[in-house]
């Protein structure tokens, strides 16, 4: 309208040039189309301001949401974190305007189907299949390996995710995001979202809010295996210790009871009565140390030593009153392994045991008295030598002095030399009878400190009348200096004296100018080592151990009980007795004794050894 009034009024106007008559029409048709212009950009600019500002809207309200998911995901117990989980997923799926929101977590699984919680707008959305793998194939591969699976339309997936397609066509699925839910590169799960009504963007930007969420998911179920793995190590632990038969006692590092088990409290003294979790198990033991309970005052020393770190483990055996009767226990601690430390301790009630052991002893202490007896029996013509010696010297001295006296003036000097030396072998002799006594009789382990070197010696003399008869060398080297230890003097002198008497009969049927038995000493570290070795015809190819066995023998008049009764006694000083023949022939039995003795810590007393004869 205006553009046709302007033409009028220039067609009334008196004819002039173009310029003139049309400027001013120029320069309004120009100012329009620069007033059009400038609206065009000012129109831009706004919607730019207001996409912009619709943008940074929704940004901050993600980030609001993430912060609010974030901060409900971290205090949420992890007993049951499916309830929280749900809300906080579908919270998101609002958020995001999508139609179904799904998170799996790979840790839960049953009959081989992933565990999911799912969420969709309206009941009548069509439900994923529960097996991932079979029908979700390619894109479960791609989830695994920690990748971002996205399409806005069906169009976009590869030929080789053909069977995901039309699994998501089946479901009627336009668009489908998948976030991996990662934490220190391991992927413990899957954010799904999707949307069945219309086809969606999923933009970068939109991609790494997802992965922040993705983020605090992964940490509620990291939290939640971290938790159930503890949950399920301590039910565990529970377990092992309630069923072991020991009484299991778990402490901290200032001896405070942290872990129990169950067992009898009253077996274990009247302390015990009182092991309750929470109890300092230190002050328990207090009031026996106080009251002087013999063996008990290490316990507490001990335990603590092992709390300090002074002992790397402790062990000991101490005996209660319960009630009338008295009851063993062997204690046991040792450290925690955990950066609190700590210390197991397992009491275990060894009276049976320590009964058993009592009436073994018996039994092999009276087999050995048996034995003493057999070999005795087989050294009559030892002892009646050693016997007679004496006796016949007694009875030239007491003719003499007889023969003294019937003199006018008899030497009284003489006499009273005579008289001494009648003494001395009547000392002599009741020594040999009391030797003889004391391997024959009945009678208890008896701790004495031990010079192998003299006990050997004093053997060697013993036997020496045996060996002269059967013509043997007897040859000894013993290693000088050898340490003392504690341990019974008459079972070990049975030990050699049966290994010694083995070697003289082994030898009957060797040439006299060959027979000969080597005994020799020396020192192993903590141990000493005993060796004879003899010339004769050696041990034969049959399994060695069998010369151990109780009732096993090679003599046409033997017993089978010296060589096992021997290997007892030595096993019970700490040692072992072993065979074996020697390359050039013959045989040789050794065998260890500990420096720690019989039985270790047992105060012993000083004693000359006393063999028959000696």
């Amino acid at each position: 309208m205006l553009l046709v009034i302007l033409l009028a009024l220039a067609a009334r106007a008196p004819r002039l040039g173009f310029w003139e008559s049309y400027a001013w029409l120029v320069a309004i048709v120009v100012i329009s189309i620069l007033e059009a212009v400038l609206i065009g950009i000012l129109y831009l600019e706004w919607r730019r301001r207001h996409r912009a500002e619709r943008s940074l809207a929704e940004r901050l309200a993600f980030e609001e949401l993430l912060s609010e998911v974030h901060a409900d995901l971290v205090s949420i117990q992890t007993e049951d974190i499916d309830a929280p989980v749900m809300r906080a997923l579908a919270r998101i799926s609002e958020s995001l305007g999508v139609d179904k929101g799904t998170l799996m977590d790979y840790e839960r699984r049953e009959a081989g189907v992933y565990h999911q919680l799912r969420w969709s707008r309206h009941p009548d959305i069509p439900i994923p299949p529960a097996d991932v793998a079979g029908h979700y194939p390619w894109t479960l591969a791609r989830m695994r390996a920690g990748q971002v699976n996205r399409f806005s339309r069906l169009d976009e997936l590869p030929p080789e995710a053909s069977v995901d397609r039309r699994s998501f066509e089946r479901v009627g699925t336009q668009s489908h995001i998948a976030v991996p839910l990662m934490l220190d590169d391991a992927v413990l799960g899957t954010m799904f979202f999707a949307t069945v009504d219309q086809p969606r963007e999923w933009p970068d930007d939109l991609v790494k809010r997802l992965q922040l969420l993705a983020k605090a998911f992964a940490f509620v179920l990291a939290r939640r295996r971290s938790d159930t793995a503890v949950r399920e190590s301590r039910q565990l632990s529970t377990a092992i210790v309630e069923s072991l038969p020991d009484k299991v006692v778990v402490i901290d590092r200032a001896g405070t009871i942290i872990a129990m088990n169950e067992r009898d409290r009253t077996t274990g003294g009247s302390f015990a009565s009182d092991e309750h979790l929470g109890v300092n198990y230190l002050d328990l033991w207090r009031r026996p140390v106080l009251g002087g309970a013999g063996a008990v005052v290490d316990v507490r020393a001990g335990v603590a030593s092992v709390l300090a770190g002074t002992l790397a483990q402790f062990a000991t055996e101490f005996q209660l009153t319960d009630g009338n009767r008295a009851r063993w226990f062997e204690f046991r601690a040792r450290p925690l392994r955990r950066a609190a430390g700590g210390a197991v301790l397992a009491r275990v009630d060894i009276t049976d045991r320590k009964l058993a052991e009592a009436e073994a002893r018996s039994m092999r202490e009276e087999l050995a008295r048996v034995v003493r007896m057999t070999t005795l029996g087989q050294l009559t013509a030892t002892i009646a030598h050693e016997v007679n010696q004496p006796l016949t010297g007694i009875m030239a001295n007491a003719q003499a002095a007889r023969k003294f006296l019937q003199s006018a003036t008899p030497n009284l000097e003489e006499i009273r030399e005579i008289i001494e030396d009648i003494i001395e072998d009547d000392q002599r002799a009741s020594r040999v009878l009391q030797r003889l006594r004391s391997m024959l009789r009945r009678r208890e382990s008896e701790l004495v400190t031990i010079d192998v070197n003299q006990l050997i010696s004093d053997v060697v003399r013993f036997l020496h009348s045996d060996a002269v008869i059967r013509n043997v060398e007897v040859i000894q080297e013993l290693e000088p200096a050898l340490p003392t230890f504690p341990g019974d003097l008459v079972q070990l002198q049975q030990v050699l004296v049966n290994l010694v008497l083995n070697g003289l009969e082994a030898m009957a049927g060797v040439p006299v100018e060959s027979r000969r038995i080597l005994i020799r000493t020396e020192r192993r570290a903590d141990a000493l080592r005993v060796v004879v070795t003899d010339s004769g015809p050696g041990l034969g190819d049959k399994p060695l151990d069998d010369l151990f066995e109780l009732f096993h023998t090679t003599k046409t008049d033997g017993m089978g009980l010296g060589l096992p009764i021997a290997r007892s006694i030595v096993e019970a000083h700490g040692g072992h007795l072993h065979a074996s023949n020697n390359p050039a022939g013959g045989a040789t039995f050794s065998f260890t004794l500990p420096l720690a003795g019989y039985r270790s810590g047992v105060e012993t007393s000083s004693s000359r050894p006393s063999m028959p004869g000696v």
